[in-house]
């Protein structure tokens, strides 16, 4: 993530990996540019969200979410601040509530471009019928919402009041579509 260009290289003149993360080894490029047996990698970031994390969760998929799951651990390692920065949001926003419903859903360029080769993001209703079924089986008590839809926020905060935990995130109600 040193020589490609992401959101994040304008916030830095290093490697953006070092923004957020530790060297899963300890080692910075610079370190290993005269090594032997490197590899150097065009596209790391496009493994794609189905392989990772498949939509049907079952025991057909338990050996692959546990080969991630351990991948995870061992190299995506937040560096301090980051570290900081999640568990000072983590205990603000979840603090010592139990049963919490973990709701994320894209929208704004999102869902008025309609990317291709991503899902289709679920109208209100779909995520309204998921969300209360999910409440129901499994008792959760809050639903914390991750977005940057403004409509949504404030939909989801009309139907289910205190019941919504948010990170008080910048949002957006519409974009231009090109």
């Amino acid at each position: 993530m040193q020589h490609f260009t992401s959101q994040f290289s304008k916030l830095t003149n290093g490697n953006v990996w070092e923004l957020f993360f530790k060297q899963p080894m300890g080692y910075a490029l610079k370190d290993i540019k005269t090594s032997k047996n490197i590899i150097l990698s065009k596209n790391i970031t496009n493994w794609g969200s189905r392989s990772i994390f498949p939509n049907i969760v079952d025991e057909r998929n338990a050996p692959r979410r546990k080969y991630m799951s351990d991948l995870y651990k061992k190299f995506i390692i937040p560096n301090d601040k980051s570290h900081d920065y999640i568990e000072s949001k983590y205990k603000t926003i979840i603090g010592c509530k139990k049963n919490v419903l973990g709701l994320l859903c894209r929208g704004t360029d999102y869902t008025q471009k309609r990317p291709k080769g991503h899902p289709i993001q679920p109208d209100f209703e779909q995520i309204v019928t998921k969300v209360d079924e999910v409440l129901k089986l499994y008792g959760c008590e809050y639903i914390y919402v991750a977005t940057e839809d403004k409509s949504l926020i404030e939909e989801l905060k009309t139907k289910y009041g205190n019941k919504i935990l948010e990170i008080g995130q910048k949002r957006f109600c519409d974009i231009k579509v090109d």
